[in-house]
C-alpha cells in the first residue's frame, strides 16, 4: 500500500510540474504578442489568474 502511494504521488508530482512548464511557455508566448500590441498595460495582472489555473 505505501509503495503505490509514492508511486502515485511521484506521478502526481512530475504531471504537475509538466503543466508549470507547459503554462509558463504558454505565458511567456502571451506576453510576448503582448508586448507588439496594446495589450502591454495587461501584462502583470494577466500573471496572477494564470498561475492559480495551473494548480
Amino acid at each position: 500500500m505505501a509503495f503505490e502511494s509514492f508511486s502515485e504521488l511521484h506521478v502526481c508530482q512530475s504531471t504537475r510540474s509538466e503543466r508549470v512548464v507547459e503554462a509558463r511557455f504558454i505565458l511567456h508566448q502571451v506576453l510576448q504578442q503582448a508586448n507588439h500590441s496594446t495589450l502591454l498595460p495587461i501584462k502583470k495582472p494577466l500573471a496572477r489568474p494564470f498561475r492559480l489555473r495551473t494548480e
